[in-house]
């Protein structure tokens, strides 16, 4: 999709027309089509009304393969605990693709605030020293 058939918002040059011979008067298309993208930033459902306004035709969500698509397939992992991070709408685009069991980084930098070593305004050196040094006496 991105850099195929838009850029941003803004179609390509010959989007239009090759939307047009895929699809009838009606905007239907005439053939199987399926938008593939390597982003994953939000719901399938938003993508395809993204496409739909932008292209001018009706883009359903089963129509649309997002990066994370594929993970829908991982049963065997989806009530199992799973570290999700992204960005956009994390919690629902996992929680639609079935897993259950979702940890996000907030989650982790809440409970463990001197795993954090990127924000350092939230990072407590004084937790973070301590629980080294008591890890360094245990072992």
């Amino acid at each position: 999709i991105d850099g195929v058939l838009v850029r941003g918002k803004n179609l390509l040059s010959s989007t239009k027309d090759c939307i047009r011979l895929i699809t009838d008067q009606n905007g239907n298309f005439k053939i199987p089509t399926v938008f593939v993208t390597n982003a994953g930033n939000q719901l399938r459902s938003t993508k395809a009304a993204s496409l739909t306004n932008i292209l001018g035709v009706n883009v359903t969500p089963e129509q649309v393969i997002l990066s994370h698509s594929p993970l829908k397939m991982l049963k065997n992992f989806h009530n199992k605990r799973c570290l999700i991070s992204g960005q956009g709408p994390i919690i629902e685009i996992a929680k639609n693709l079935g897993f259950r069991n979702i940890v996000t980084i907030d989650d982790v930098r809440r409970f463990h605030p001197h795993l954090d070593v990127v924000d350092l305004k939230r990072r407590s050196f004084a937790v973070s020293f301590f629980s080294f040094l008591a890890y360094c006496l245990k072992n």
